[in-house]
């Protein structure tokens, strides 16, 4: 018989630094780290309308992302549907995730050939 184990949220917890393993010390062990986004993302927003003008980005793509789907949660209140299906139906039609969505492209791509760059130094 298995014992329920009992879940615990941490609220509080700060992290400087991330690294993994590939494999834990204990067998089975799993830890979920959630971000939860600030409510301000009016920046990410503004600086987004800039990158859709030409700038570069400012932000990552996890920030931008994140800032999609928190528009994407605003439009389904008015839509009354999930984040989701907001998603899909307000890409085409609302600037603000048009741009949020060119933005984290933009810092992907950027992403990726400073990596490729890396490769090619160290070659």
């Amino acid at each position: 018989m298995t014992i329920p184990q009992k879940r615990h949220i941490v609220s509080n917890l700060k992290i400087k630094e991330i690294s993994s393993v590939d494999n834990p010390a204990q067998v089975g062990a799993t830890a979920v780290l959630i971000k939860r986004a600030d409510g301000d993302v009016t920046e990410i927003r503004k600086n987004a309308a800039a990158v859709a003008a030409g700038e570069q980005p400012k932000f990552g793509v996890a920030d931008y992302e994140d800032a999609m789907f928190a528009r994407a949660a605003e439009l389904a209140k008015d839509m009354q549907c999930t984040p989701e299906q907001a998603l899909l139906k307000g890409l085409p039609s609302d600037p603000a995730l048009r741009d949020l969505a060119h933005a984290s492209e933009v810092a992907r791509v950027g992403a990726y050939a400073a990596e490729v760059r890396k490769r090619h130094a160290a070659a």
